[in-house]
């Protein structure tokens, strides 16, 4: 498994994609894509701070999601609630189409708050 910095290397990656224009949550056609790549920056933050916390290998969403729940629940850490807000919105937009495609507004709002989460957790990281 990758370690810490090469968790954040590939957080730094995605977190500058989701600032291209094309992903421009006010325009962009790919709100869906936005939700994604948010969660994705958000979850290497995530794995990189577990990997510095002695756990670099971390198996799947559940695992990462029961280390989150031992290691970053409390304190100034505390990013349980964010990152499950952004999981769920990311499954959300993979695999429940209509949301974004019957929706727009609603995706663009989706997108937006992932975004802002995905900041308040390199914040809290």
């Amino acid at each position: 498994m990758p370690g810490k910095v090469a968790h954040e290397s590939q957080a730094c990656h995605n977190e500058n994609l989701v600032s291209e224009s094309l992903f421009n949550v006010r325009s962009t056609p790919y709100p869906d894509w936005v939700v994604t790549i948010a969660f994705y920056s958000a979850l290497h933050m995530v794995d990189a701070e577990l990997a510095s916390l002695g756990h670099p290998d971390i198996d799947g969403h559940d695992q990462r999601r029961k280390l989150i729940k031992e290691h970053l629940s409390s304190g100034r850490k505390n990013i349980r609630s964010l990152f499950e807000t952004l999981y769920s919105d990311c499954r959300r937009a993979r695999y429940e189409c209509t949301m974004f495609n019957a929706q727009p507004e609603a995706a663009r709002k989706t997108a937006q708050h992932s975004v802002t989460i995905l900041k308040e957790i390199k914040d809290k990281l």
